[in-house]
């Protein structure tokens, strides 16, 4: 099937009815459209638009009606392929969406930590609790709802507003959870390398999975029907990926064993006392880990137990309470001199780039942290790491993260903030300044004897434009007057194939804050994108095109240039990124530096509609770029968008690390080999 633009996030399907009598398969994508499908069309029947963002969750109700949830914060109701009602509220993006149809009720769950309950467009009840975005939900009968958070928790709700249980047992995010199919319980599966099976308020049982998350790019199907149990063969090849992980040797879990008091093998003769029930195995020397299942009557082999660099396997267990929680450390943090310590609170079994996010977001801390507070806790717990037998994938619906790349462990957290690297985020905007005025003038005078009589400009406005030209190039310089700004528009009226040289006149004098107010005012700003635009589009592709993308990043350099952008981004973004298959090298490095002035800009702003736009389009542009000069700007872009949870959420979701890989071993120039190095880090 094919429609979408970019990666599909969400899909649903439809039950038969008289319209479609085998139902319908939707998509929701990264284009924001949601598709429409019948077995039988490769092709959408129907495209439904009106989203600004990724489509990430879909759901139907009574009589097909479908509710859709974005990134842009926003859920949308949809009937007869038609929007019959938005609903907004929220202020991040919309992670999941369901509907209670007997009472006409719809929820939504979102990463600003909240679910919301509508009834005809109006929000008619908030439900916090949650301490982290709330990834899923599920609903359980008329009046009652479950959800899961990256808070590690599954809560179970009224839609009273009431909380009446909450249940622990995941170690990492929650990415999703479903009701079994019998109605007596519900299951859940999460970064914790685990699905567990939820009855009478209890987890009845835990499987655990040869990767985290979904990191592996396999779906797997459990059973309780022993005619559909897979061959012995597929068993076997399962057991043999699980047993391939490797896990810490200090772990919140283990105790405080050391290697000769462990068990050896006879003891897995021995039933364990509750399902997923973890025991260590001295087998010679090393240690294993086997997990009791319940369902099975067996031990299973769920990894081999390691150590950091120089470890042996001896965890020690000597906790220490913080804010009415054990911890294995409990750090002391100096980030300011004289001021007090921030505290650390960090467990073995912890994932120590998350721990540092959580204590840059706790702490109100720059992002430019996030480095050093993570290669502090790994120096300081002995670089102990959970390793993946399997390569690194990022879930490609919400973007949460696997393993973070191998860092340097020799590094500590020191006094005072240090930026994490140099080259992003980026906050002043890059403009293309030089100008070779007498080949300029040169050209103009040339092209001034083919253009037609009222085209031509007269001796005396060739002079105009020279002193012109002086003027601007100094933008503290005076003012340009109103017949220099009268002979500069006439040059830009000329025919396509001779209009460069006036744009390139135009790419200097818009740095100028009275040329820049004269063509981006509110009044007149629309007419002039019109015309750059237009002129960007012609023939003479490479040059116009070239010039008119400048002259765009020149103008954020005054305010009403930059308010006149902002107004346009949308389209902007979306006229332009037509010119990345030009073969021209100045033109695709100006696009990338259009697309790297917007994120300068976007990264004071908590827009992620408008942050998820630059950044797709940067993704999309970096996948196919050649030009080094091109491919570092659009990386210092992508890395000065990632300024906080949204953000990255996004941005992994983009799965840049194969391209990225590919940058690092770049060296002429160096700045981008070591820029795609520092991006990968923050992913």
């Amino acid at each position: 099937m094919g429609g979408h633009e970019s990666f599909i996030s969400s899909v649903a399907t439809l039950p038969p009815n008289e319209k479609y009598p085998q139902g319908l398969i939707v998509t929701g994508g990264n284009d924001a459209k949601i598709n429409a499908y019948t077995l039988e069309s490769p092709m959408p029947v129907y495209t439904l638009t009106g989203h600004s963002g990724t489509v990430c969750a879909l759901a139907f109700g009574k009589f097909g009606t479908l509710l859709s949830g974005s990134w842009d914060c926003s859920a949308k109701v949809w009937l007869d392929s038609r929007c019959m009602l938005t609903l907004e509220g929220h202020e991040a993006a919309i992670w999941d969406v369901a509907l209670m149809p007997s009472q006409g009720l719809m929820l939504t769950a979102s990463a600003d930590k909240l679910i919301k309950l509508w009834k005809a467009g109006k929000c008619e009840r908030t439900f916090k609790g949650h301490q982290d975005c709330v990834r899923g939900l599920a609903v359980v009968s008329d009046v009652e709802f479950l959800s899961v958070s990256n808070d590690t928790t599954i809560r179970r709700w009224l839609i009273t507003g009431d909380c009446m249980e909450t249940f622990h047992g995941h170690t990492n995010f929650i990415y999703s959870i479903s009701l079994l199919a019998d109605g007596q319980g519900f299951v859940s599966s999460g970064e914790d390398r685990t699905v567990k099976v939820w009855k009478e308020g209890e987890c009845k049982q835990t499987i655990t999975l040869p990767a985290q998350s979904v990191c592996d790019g396999v779906a797997r199907v459990f059973t309780t029907d022993p005619e559909r149990i897979a061959d012995p063969d597929t068993q076997a090849m399962f057991e043999r990926q699980l047993s391939s992980f490797a896990m810490p040797a200090k772990t919140q879990a283990f105790g405080d064993i050391k290697m000769e008091d462990l068990p050896d093998s006879s003891d897995l003769r021995k039933p364990g006392s509750k399902d997923g029930q973890t025991k260590l195995i001295r087998a010679g020397n090393k240690v294993e880990a086997y997990s009791w299942s319940v369902a099975e009557d067996k031990w299973t082999k769920i990894g081999d137990v390691v150590g950091g660099e120089g470890d042996d396997v001896t965890p020690s267990t000597s906790k220490v309470m913080y804010e009415g929680k054990e911890y294995d450390h409990v750090f002391d943090v100096d980030i300011e001199d004289g001021a007090r310590p921030l505290k650390l609170p960090f467990n073995l079994t912890d994932d120590p780039w998350m721990e540092a996010q959580k204590f840059i977001h706790r702490n109100d801390l720059s992002q430019y942290y996030l480095e050093e507070v993570a290669n502090f806790i790994i120096k300081n717990t002995k670089g102990v790491t959970l390793q993946a037998a399997t390569p690194g994938f990022h879930d490609p619906f919400t973007g949460g993260a696997t393993q973070p790349p191998p860092m340097n462990h020799s590094q500590q957290l020191s006094n005072g903030a240090s930026r994490a690297n140099q080259y992003f985020p980026q906050t002043d905007f890059v403009t293309f300044d030089s100008i070779k005025a007498n080949a300029v003038l040169g050209k103009i005078q040339e092209f001034n004897t083919q253009v037609t009589e009222s085209e031509q400009l007269s001796q005396e406005e060739m002079s105009t434009l020279e002193s012109f030209i002086e003027r601007v190039a100094d933008p503290s310089g005076d003012p340009p007057t109103a017949h220099q700004l009268g002979t500069l528009w006439k040059l830009l009226q000329w025919p396509h194939d001779k209009v460069f040289p006036g744009l390139d006149v135009l790419r200097l004098a818009i740095r100028h804050p009275v040329v820049n107010q004269h063509l981006c005012n509110s009044k007149d700003g629309g007419q002039f994108i019109s015309h750059l635009l237009k002129l960007g589009s012609q023939a003479n592709p490479g040059t116009n095109q070239m010039l008119a993308l400048r002259t765009l990043c020149n103008a954020f350099s005054q305010p009403d240039g930059l308010s006149l952008l902002e107004q346009h981004r949308e389209r902007l973004v979306q006229s332009v990124l037509d010119f990345k298959a030009s073969s021209h090298k100045g033109t695709r490095i100006a696009l990338s530096t259009l697309l790297l002035n917007f994120a300068a800009k976007l990264s004071r702003s908590g827009d992620v509609e408008s942050r998820a736009q630059c950044m797709s389009s940067a993704a999309l542009l970096l996948q196919d770029e050649k030009e080094v000069e091109a491919v570092f700007r659009l990386m210092v872009a992508i890395g000065t968008l990632s300024s906080d949870d949204n953000a990255l959420a996004i941005v992994r979701s983009l799965d840049l690390k194969p391209i990225l890989k590919g940058y690092e071993s770049i060296t002429d120039p160096a700045k981008v080999g070591e820029c795609a190095v520092c991006l990968q880090k923050i992913l």
